[in-house]
């Protein structure tokens, strides 16, 4: 069957038929365009599809695979796989309730025992016995992204003792080594620099209250930086995971959200800052094996939100425009 790139979602996939294809009418769409036959895909979609089971307590294949990775365009991708399924004489159907492999689900519960390990056993040392690290090391560098010079963000502070008066642009930024307290991304001592992507989601990442005045700085980005980006989106099917497979590559997108998910936990007053350790420790290991200068994830907060930790805060200057905001209007809700 040839197939082209208005066939799917997943950007892996298009990127490689757009680099591939040949000149032809898809069988599906029945444009005229750059096309692949399905058999180009063998190697990718044989490891994809051994990546499930049969499962009882499972999900309809399709529904499953489009659900955690969104693969097909809707229209035509019921009529793709169950071609894909058929040429690989599975006994799976579209229909087959499944679940993912015991290895794969192994595999990323990595994540879990190394919070555990962290928190609960041996913290130093909890790289030694760290047996999965290739997983986390392909998804940091799919997760690869760059903050341009000049990208502007935002952080606010909560003003002391109620002033209406802004805090200075040099107060703004991350606070002295030795003040800093624990956060999410930083171990006590440590400063980072917590920025967001609008002045709403520096509200509510302060917890700013009603009536609160709030300084909020405007930042500008020095120079270009290397981050890693929980917010993007990664494909299994992404060329960093072509010599290790495409199980692999479920199993690294897997994790990253787990760590993504963690990261976008809204901190709560009653907890400790040894909750905060396994985040600590990845940004860590992100600043120096995947030597990147900062991490991006969403905001649990504001739905639009994107925060941004920096590790290295004179990467970011605050501008002179230090604005005061009372917030009039706070809701919560259940």
């Amino acid at each position: 069957m040839k197939i082209c790139e208005k066939c799917f979602n997943d950007p892996s996939l298009i990127l490689y038929i757009r680099q591939n294809g040949v000149d032809g009418i898809c069988d599906v769409t029945n444009e005229e365009t750059k096309v692949i036959d399905t058999v180009d895909l063998s190697d990718s979609f044989d490891s994809f599809i051994s990546s499930f089971v049969e499962s009882n307590e499972g999900v309809p294949f399709y529904s499953k695979i489009q659900r955690d990775w969104n693969i097909f365009n809707e229209q035509y991708g019921r009529i793709i796989f169950d071609a894909l399924l058929k040429e690989r004489e599975s006994a799976l159907t579209l229909d087959t309730s499944v679940d993912y492999s015991d290895k794969i689900k192994h595999a990323v519960r990595d994540w879990n025992m190394l919070k555990d390990n962290l928190i609960n056993k041996y913290r130093y040392l909890s790289i030694r016995d760290w047996k999965n690290e290739t997983y986390y090391n392909e998804a940091f560098a799919v997760h690869a992204s760059t903050i341009n010079r000049d990208t502007i963000l935002y952080r606010s502070r909560i003003n002391d003792k109620n002033s209406e008066i802004p805090f200075k642009k040099d107060e703004m930024s991350a606070p002295p080594q030795k003040v800093a307290t624990a956060g999410r991304a930083n171990p006590q001592g440590i400063a980072f620099l917590y920025l967001s992507n609008n002045v709403e989601t520096t509200f509510y990442e302060i917890r700013a209250v009603y009536l609160d005045n709030v300084s909020t700085g405007v930042f500008k980005a020095l120079d270009d930086i290397k981050i890693v980006d929980f917010t993007k989106y990664g494909s299994p099917f992404d060329t960093i995971y072509s010599e290790s497979g495409v199980q692999s590559g479920i199993i690294s997108e897997f994790i990253a959200k787990e760590i993504s998910e963690d990261l976008s936990r809204p901190m709560r007053r009653h907890d400790s800052v040894v909750d905060y350790v396994p985040t600590q420790f990845i940004c860590e290991y992100i600043k120096y094996v995947a030597d990147a200068k900062g991490i991006a994830f969403g905001s649990s907060l504001y739905d639009t939100g994107v925060n941004y930790v920096i590790f290295d805060p004179s990467n970011f200057e605050c501008q002179d425009d230090v604005q005061i905001h009372r917030i009039n209007k706070v809701i919560i809700e259940e």
